[in-house]
């Protein structure tokens, strides 16, 4: 409703209440473009003759529509994802659906965190995907003031910031464990820090998470 008010400017006072939407068993749209609409009103099959005008004028405008319209087909979107990922949690499965891209940015102290983001941020648009930006936080390394300008950076692109105690957890386990939470489809991280030989000693971060995580792509973008 909210939302519905900020595009057209209109309190729209007719409309379905969401329990209702969410009670549904199914919900079907009858989609119609914008300039059908339009037309239709024109001809007076939607309002009398007296209100035609202000209609098309006020709420009907095409700009008004056209939002409306990819406001609604993302409520279906959305309904269906989470229908078909609680069958899927019941059925046991892990791996995420994929009708909504989401993207999930990895961050440490290394000069490229920022490159990063902003290339996590433009796959992101992209796609038309969720943006996820996170920290797994080490012991031994906690310039909050870095920590805070991420945090920043992700509300500028409308991210989600997440920060995770490493503990005595992996890394990769960790970041394993976000995926599956927020079922990421994309993750964008940097080249391993790790000489070859703390990779043959501890493993391979980017080859643990590929070898969990068989459905989801993983990104890795040069330092340069």
């Amino acid at each position: 409703h909210d939302i519905v008010e900020q595009v057209t400017g209109v309190q729209v006072n007719e409309r379905v209440p969401d329990f209702m939407l969410r009670e549904a068993d199914e919900i079907e749209v009858i989609d119609i473009t914008p300039e059908a609409l339009r037309e239709r009103i024109k001809e007076g099959k939607v309002y009398g003759k007296e209100k035609i005008d202000q209609a098309l004028n006020h709420f009907f405008r095409k700009g008004n529509l056209v939002a409306l319209r990819e406001l609604t087909l993302r409520e279906v979107a959305d309904d269906i994802e989470m229908r078909l990922e609680k069958e899927r949690e019941e059925q046991g499965i892990e791996e995420p659906t994929g009708i909504h891209e989401k993207i999930l940015v990895c961050v440490n102290y290394r000069p490229n965190a920022e490159k990063l983001i902003r290339r996590g941020w433009r796959i992101a648009q992209r796609l038309n995907a969720e943006l996820y930006i996170l920290h797994i936080k080490q012991k031994r390394q906690s310039p909050e003031r870095t920590i805070a300008e991420w945090e920043k950076m992700a509300k500028q692109f409308g991210a989600t910031f997440l920060v995770r105690e490493a503990a005595s957890r992996r890394v990769a386990h960790q970041i394993v464990d976000v995926c599956r939470e927020y079922k990421i489809t994309q993750i964008v991280m940097g080249m391993s820090a790790r000489t070859r030989w703390e990779e043959i000693w501890k493993g391979s971060l980017i080859n643990v998470i590929m070898q969990q995580l068989k459905h989801v792509d993983v990104l890795v973008v040069s330092d340069r």
